[in-house]
């Protein structure tokens, strides 16, 4: 099987017409989690992702975070993963 390599460009453009596609708008807090998403492949935790989008968006709550990442796995934009 063919391993599929996306460029971060692709990644916030499927997550970018994920939210578009349900309607949402396109916040400062959600390009911020767009950003990150796209930009970084080491796999980060919920947590992890709050913090670094709040470096840059200090108003974002760990609730925008979370339900941004639900819709996300959701429509199949992202994968979740579980560590044993």
């Amino acid at each position: 099987m063919k391993k599929i390599i996306r460029t971060s460009e692709d990644i916030k453009r499927t997550l970018i017409d994920t939210l578009k596609k349900n309607n949402l708008k396109l916040t400062r807090q959600r390009l911020a989690i767009v950003e990150i998403l796209s930009n970084d492949r080491s796999h980060s935790s919920a947590h992890t992702i709050f913090e670094k989008v709040r470096k840059k968006v200090p108003s974002v709550s760990l609730s925008t975070v979370y339900l941004t990442l639900n819709l996300f796995k959701g429509e199949g934009a992202i994968k979740e993963l579980e560590f044993l």
